[in-house]
């Protein structure tokens, strides 16, 4: 989406975006509020928790770990559907946090959904710093969860695609064997009591001052969405013999086998 052009030498248009741009915020620059940096103690944990697990399974996290990684704080509203039938809001329960390595996985897309994907930890402040490690409690006060895989990404606005989360729990609630564990999944919000950051693109499709490169062509409107998954696997290529990788061929035809007949009924 484009605008009509304009002399920009005999008009206002140009100078009034400027003038709007430096007195945006930095969030309605795009600046993501939901981002931050751990504090020392929150990386010290979480890298604990990255070595430890690296130690126990190496090839499942194929990330260099020496020195100090550029480490992300990562807000994750949870509002996948739950298993059990009690109504409540993403709002309510409030985010949970996550610190993450840099990603693993980027997008080159450049008109794609922008999916990157993290190795990540989640955090909790269980208390204040103890003297007497042990427990359950580390010295930081500070509590990790098991190294999970963070999934960014917007997926697409329409009430009839289904979000990841919510498939990923009916599947899982219907017994279906051979996925992913998910942990979480929801939109993101700028606070508690914020809507979902979404794309604006398609709001000025039709403006007055829009051109359209293509008439044929709509623009779609996004929303910005964590997962995260319980499940890290590694690369299929590096299987360990002919039997597991068979076997690991049997375990998807087998889940799904599972997805396609209890949609079928559903």
């Amino acid at each position: 989406v484009v605008s009509k052009r304009f002399p920009w030498r005999t008009t206002d248009y140009l100078s009034d975006f400027f003038w709007r741009f430096s007195h945006a915020s930095l969030e309605q620059r795009g600046e993501d509020p939901t981002l931050s940096t751990p504090t020392p103690e929150e990386s010290q944990a979480a890298m604990g928790a990255f070595r430890s697990f690296k130690e126990k399974y190496p090839a499942f996290l194929p990330v260099e770990l020496s020195g100090t990684p550029n480490l992300l704080k990562v807000a994750v509203w949870d509002d996948h559907q739950p298993s059990n039938k009690q109504a409540y809001s993403a709002a309510q329960r409030g985010p949970r946090y996550f610190v993450a390595l840099p990603p693993h996985f980027v997008s080159k897309f450049l008109t794609g959904r922008a999916t990157r994907g993290h190795f990540a930890v989640e955090i909790r402040r269980v208390g204040p710093p103890n003297p007497h490690p042990g427990r359950g409690r580390s010295a930081s006060g500070i509590q990790t969860g098991s190294v999970c895989y963070l999934k960014d990404t917007w997926r697409i606005a329409s009430s009839e695609i289904k979000k990841e989360g919510n498939v990923y729990a009916r599947l899982k609630k219907a017994g279906v064997e051979n996925i992913p564990e998910i942990i979480c999944a929801g939109d993101v919000r700028d606070s508690d009591s914020a809507g979902p950051q979404r794309t604006f693109t398609s709001d000025a499709e039709f403006m007055s001052w829009s051109i359209r490169i293509d008439e044929k062509r709509h623009v779609t409107p996004h929303v910005h969405y964590r997962l995260v998954l319980g499940t890290i696997g590694k690369p299929l290529s590096q299987f360990d013999s002919p039997r597991q990788l068979v076997e690991v061929l049997r375990d998807v035809l087998k889940g799904m086998s599972h997805i396609c007949f209890y949609y079928a009924l559903h």
